[in-house]
């Protein structure tokens, strides 16, 4: 199952990299970001929770992201391979429990 949230947007941390960051209070993630020195930060609220991979089109739709389109394609990979794993994971084997004992056996 996937997290969902109603806030995303970008954040540059103290060593320069921007990332895409997810929370469900704007005001607080604010807060935090600010006191721990992030700079550049450029966040949107969404009225429904929403996944990340979905957060992130719907700021690519956005005219304030269009410098940052890179940033954002490369959380969507990022996130895409992570369901994948997970779903990996979850259906690594789709037996009974009879079945596998036979097929370790």
């Amino acid at each position: 199952m996937t997290k969902t949230y109603t806030v995303a947007g970008l954040a540059t941390d103290k060593q320069g990299k921007t990332k895409v960051r997810y929370a469900n209070d704007l005001d607080k993630r604010l807060k935090v970001l600010m006191r721990d020195g992030f700079t550049n930060l450029n966040f949107i609220h969404s009225e429904e929770s929403l996944g990340p991979i979905e957060l992130c089109h719907t700021m690519l739709g956005m005219i304030q992201y269009q410098n940052d389109k890179h940033i954002i394609l490369k959380e969507i990979d990022r996130q895409d391979r992570r369901n994948k794993k997970i779903l990996r994971k979850r259906t690594l084997y789709t037996g009974s429990a009879t079945q596998l004992l036979q097929a370790i056996q």
